[in-house]
């Protein structure tokens, strides 16, 4: 199955989340997003966060 739709949904989420909790713009939470470790955890469908909350993923947040 194709997840590619809930990941991006998911993905604007967890940007957002850290956008609020950063207080950063929703550009700069979408810059430390895609220079973190989640867009490859999303990614790869073995990681199972496709079926996660966009919080369960903001936990797995580590800055690169």
């Amino acid at each position: 199955m194709d997840y590619t739709i809930i990941k991006a949904i998911l993905a604007s989420n967890v940007i957002e989340l850290i956008s609020n909790d950063k207080k950063v713009s929703l550009q700069e939470a979408s810059d430390l997003y895609y220079k973190s470790n989640l867009p490859s955890l999303l990614e790869n469908d073995a990681t199972g966060l496709y079926g996660e909350s966009a919080w369960y993923i903001y936990s797995k947040y580590q800055p690169k």
